[in-house]
């Protein structure tokens, strides 16, 4: 039997889940005006012109400044976003064909109080993975409810 593969290339960031939330509807508004998306699959990304910048969320106008700020240095630092808060074409390709991914597949993992969550979708040789850790309680008629939820995501783009 071959040894286990590995993935060098693959790119892992922890982050708020609001910072992802944003980067998301980002590319979503940027996908749904313009140019458009690529929907030939030719791998150009729409023109520089017509990405939405994340400055002009609605969502991240309602935060306050020191969120804003956190937000979009967190974007950045993950190079999700270049400086002017705009989605990299790379990442913006990647959501949208990750929306649209042939293997969608959703993992739950109950273990120790802790109930781990993530969402892995396959697309033309390459995924991305979504996932975010709560403790958990156990009801006597068993019933499984989150004690908390933590602000934090671990998203993964896989080459």
């Amino acid at each position: 039997m071959p040894d286990s593969a590995v993935i060098p290339a693959t790119t892992t960031f922890r982050m708020t889940s609001l910072a992802w939330a944003l980067a998301v509807q980002s590319a979503t508004e940027t996908l749904g005006g313009g140019a458009g998306p690529d929907l030939a699959g030719s791998g150009s990304a729409p023109a520089p012109a017509v990405l939405a910048g994340l400055a002009g969320l609605a969502g991240l106008a309602e935060l306050d400044e020191p969120t804003r700020s956190a937000i979009v240095r967190e974007l950045t630092t993950a190079g999700i976003t270049d400086d002017a808060g705009i989605i990299r074409p790379q990442w913006l390709g990647a959501l949208r064909q990750s929306a649209a991914a042939p293997v969608q597949v959703g993992l739950v993992s109950r273990w120790d109080g802790f109930s781990t969550h993530c969402r892995v979708n396959l697309f033309d040789g390459k995924g991305l993975a979504v996932e975010f850790t709560r403790p958990v309680a156990t009801a006597a008629d068993g019933r499984v409810t989150a004690v908390s939820v933590a602000d934090v995501v671990t998203v993964t783009l896989l080459p």
